[in-house]
């Protein structure tokens, strides 16, 4: 308890202080060796405990009340970035920013999303969100209706960690989703076994029938590109 306390007091600190910073992960085509999107990871620079991931810190800023002002300076910063890039002359590619269910569970945020978008000057169809499984199904009703919102702005959204939690093969057919993150434990599973082959190639098959974008999650070697 003394420890949580505590990381509650430095996260407090450290949304004052500018204590963040945001790393940037390519999304790669396979058959073109091209970047088609860029996903933004925020990282905590803590002074003394040096830099921390998010599942270090996510569920405390949740669980204290803080991670709708960090997410929207995760949001701002990495659309901002978007601009810098565009600027230098490259191309206009997806820049994506998770969300967690609290930020979803929010009515307001295909406005607030609308509005950060607006001033920052980046047009919809460059912004992706991702969030789990988990997230959609808590409430099922809302999240269309939340979905819909951001579709009709022209924002993407993607289902992050696809096939560790709930799967309910329901939701891919009625949602307005665009893309699935194949978790990266079927990725590394995907060279090791041929089940986990099997089971890598069903679900990238049954998306593209479903003509959804599959994105594979930790691939750091070329068997697994393969």
């Amino acid at each position: 308890t003394a420890e949580r306390l505590s990381l509650e007091h430095d996260l407090r600190r450290a949304i004052e202080g500018e204590q963040f910073e945001l790393h940037y992960q390519p999304q790669i085509d396979v058959q073109t060796n091209r970047i088609t999107g860029m996903e933004a990871l925020i990282r905590w620079n803590h002074p003394t405990l040096g830099m921390l991931w998010p599942q270090h810190f996510i569920r405390v800023a949740e669980e204290a009340g803080l991670i709708m002002a960090i997410w929207e300076w995760v949001f701002v910063s990495s659309l901002i970035q978007h601009n810098a890039w565009r600027q230098e002359g490259l191309p206009p590619i997806p820049i994506s920013v998770n969300l967690s269910s609290i930020q979803f569970g929010d009515v307001g945020l295909s406005a607030r999303v609308k509005e950060i978008a607006t001033v920052v000057g980046v047009p919809m169809e460059h912004i992706e969100l991702e969030l789990t499984e988990s997230a959609l199904v808590e409430d099922f009703e809302r999240a269309q209706v939340t979905l819909q919102q951001l579709r009709t702005l022209g924002i993407k959204v993607a289902i992050d960690d696809f096939g560790t939690g709930y799967s309910s093969l329901s939701y891919l057919r009625k949602l307005p989703i665009d893309k699935l993150k194949l978790d990266h434990t079927f990725t590394a599973d995907a060279v090791e076994s041929e089940e986990g082959a099997a089971i890598a190639r069903a679900i990238i098959a049954m998306a593209h029938s479903l003509k959804l974008k599959v994105v594979a999650e930790g691939v750091e070697t070329q068997q697994q590109i393969d």
